[in-house]
């Protein structure tokens, strides 16, 4: 698993590298650092996404554990979290779809 963040880091460099105003590369760089767990890095690349777009879906799932008086950064969860749906967005029976072969 480190390789695979390891190789998101890298490639969200070049892509910071061409345009660092993206609030969604910052959001992911945070992601992907914590799951290295570089804290220090992954606050960083946080505060800038809330900079640039204080409300990016991704982080706001992290938010809660930016300020210094919230909990221990050990807390914070390692991998996105997925996106709830929109009220009214319920699932509906499968009509038998699960059944096919």
């Amino acid at each position: 698993m480190n390789f695979e963040f390891k190789q998101v880091i890298l490639l969200l460099r070049e892509a910071l590298k061409i345009n660092d105003s993206e609030a969604e590369y910052h959001s992911l760089m945070g992601v992907a650092c914590l799951g290295l767990e570089l804290e220090g890095l992954a606050i960083h690349h946080f505060r800038q996404a809330y900079k640039l777009k204080p409300l990016d879906p991704l982080l706001a799932h992290y938010l809660p554990f930016l300020n210094d008086d919230d909990p221990p950064f050990a807390d914070i969860p390692r991998s996105p979290h997925p996106l709830m749906p929109s009220a009214g967005a319920e699932a509906k029976p499968d009509d038998g779809v699960s059944q096919v072969p």
